[in-house]
């Protein structure tokens, strides 16, 4: 983490779960960056990653590096 910040970049972590679930994955984790709910499933659709498992809608995991 430390040559992401040195190079000013910033980490987020984004699923369409909810905050409480994302407040216990960082928690068991020791995550120290900040993790998005993304309930709606807007930015995981925007993104390309919403996916579809039965009934359910989830986000894939990947990665992306975004530039200004």
């Amino acid at each position: 983490m430390d040559q992401i910040d040195a190079a000013g970049a910033v980490v987020l972590g984004a699923s369409v779960d909810s905050v409480a679930s994302h407040r216990a994955f960082a928690d068991k984790y020791k995550l120290t960056y900040p993790l998005l709910s993304d309930k709606k499933g807007e930015l995981s659709a925007a993104l390309g990653v919403l996916k579809k498992v039965g009934p359910l809608k989830v986000s894939a995991r990947v990665t992306f590096l975004i530039d200004a």
